[in-house]
């Protein structure tokens, strides 16, 4: 879209709810332009050419918006969001194959009702998030390795954390994160420093130089594992002896887990044999909750874990893929 067709679409600024943009540019000359949307409620943007000082602008303009969503954008930097009314908002990645300007920091100044933040694509979105201010935040993730630093309130939270009580985010109830390996102890102590988890997903890269031997494997205290995890879906699962170590530890520690779902192929699922060999491995007659179930799903093997519901309040999980 062309930037004469964002201008044309200010005519109909007090009507409209719900804006879907790609490949068009915003100047910064539209800053000087009276801006005001009164109603919108959701915004799109793919493949956009903005600075940061625009498209904050755009918010700031948007008293109602409810869902903001930005991938592929080119020139920005840093972006500063205040929104009194934003509840979710899906970060994207830079673009261009140049990659003259590097995204590489969003701050989210004051959000009083947002629920859920979303680094969605995991490549080069911005290394650096900052939610200064938002106490209702209670759905994260994907957590990609490309993200060296998330500031939540006073929590500083990195792969290896030291967790402190300051540290600490209370709010947040639904985790989604990739590991490499996966990584037990990145995992757990990333875990540590939300204390009421109820939810997590693993998209997992595997990785042969993680072991994630048990035998001497003393984490410390992880509260949401004593009193609150109750879900974990691990996707794309194989049954290698890291893998199977990581799942096996949860199923060992978690004392109010309901669930474990494994993403896995058609013809494993299927495979009887199969799945009674990984109930024996994962040890599932010493699993700390007596009422948790093993789940095998394919749903979750080939399923990519994205924001297409970020928008539908309805549902309280947006990365539930049993709702499809």
């Amino acid at each position: 879209m062309t930037y004469l067709l964002v201008l044309a679409a200010l005519r109909f600024s007090q009507t409209l709810q719900v804006v879907s943009l790609s490949s068009c540019c915003f100047h910064d000359d539209l800053m000087s332009r009276p801006l005001y949307f009164p109603k919108l409620r959701k915004l799109r943007l793919h493949s956009i050419t903005a600075s940061g000082d625009v498209l904050g602008a755009v918010i700031s303009a948007c008293p109602a918006l409810e869902s903001l969503m930005f991938n592929y954008t080119i020139r920005m930097r840093h972006l500063r969001v205040r929104s009194a009314s934003l509840r979710s908002i899906c970060i994207g990645t830079t673009h261009g194959l140049k990659k003259e300007v590097v995204f590489q920091e969003i701050v989210i100044e004051d959000a009083p009702l947002l629920e859920r933040v979303m680094p969605t694509v995991l490549d080069d979105g911005p290394a650096i998030i900052r939610v200064i201010s938002a106490p209702r935040l209670k759905v994260l993730g994907i957590l990609p390795n490309s993200i060296s630093r998330i500031e939540i309130g006073t929590a500083v939270i990195q792969e290896m954390p030291s967790v402190s009580m300051a540290m600490l985010v209370p709010t947040v109830k639904i985790l989604v994160l990739q590991s490499d390996g996966p990584n037990l102890a990145a995992v757990v102590n990333l875990l540590k420093c939300f204390p009421f988890l109820e939810k997590m997903y693993i998209k997992q890269s595997l990785n042969t130089t993680v072991k994630n031997d048990l035998r001497n494997y003393l984490p410390g205290p992880v509260q949401c594992l004593e009193h609150h995890l109750k879900s974990i879906v691990l996707q794309r699962y194989q049954a290698k002896t890291h893998v199977v170590n990581f799942a096996k530890f949860f199923i060992l520690n978690a004392k109010v887990l309901e669930v474990m779902k494994f993403g896995v192929q058609n013809t494993t699922r299927d495979n009887e044999k199969w799945r009674n060999d990984q109930h024996r491995r994962l040890q599932i007659n010493n699993k700390a909750s007596p009422d948790a179930r093993l789940e095998f799903d394919n749903k979750y093997w080939c399923g990519y874990l994205n924001s297409t519901r970020i928008d539908d309040f309805s549902i309280s999980d947006p990365f539930d893929l049993s709702l499809d």
